[in-house]
């Protein structure tokens, strides 16, 4: 499912370069965008992180009670909380990290 997202985020031909660093430097690289992974994202530091907070807590809610979430609601739920951010003027985010609140996913 993480892949699905990324998948539909990250450009292909970016993917190998995307997925080939070290954990600590994949998320600092992202979280001040270094990279430049996404060039077309306005505020990529925040979808990034945004993506990576909705993985782990729809990952949680299907490891601790079974329900599966699917990676059009991670992806719909981040890219929403991102534009609220930066319609709210969060031009950058505090120590690179965002708070996020609990999400619930849109029914359709």
């Amino acid at each position: 499912m993480v892949i699905l997202v990324w998948d539909k985020i990250i450009p292909r031909h970016q993917m190998t370069d995307f997925m080939g660093l070290e954990i600590k430097e994949w998320i600092s690289a992202n979280l001040s965008g270094v990279k430049g992974f996404v060039d077309k994202v306005s505020n990529w530091d925040i979808l990034f992180g945004s993506l990576l907070g909705n993985i782990r807590l729809h990952q949680n809610e299907f490891v601790f009670n079974g329900n599966e979430i699917s990676y059009e609601l991670i992806i719909e739920a981040s890219i929403r909380l991102q534009q609220e951010c930066s319609a709210g003027g969060m031009a950058s985010i505090h120590g690179g990290i965002v708070i996020q609140r609990s999400i619930q996913p849109s029914t359709r």
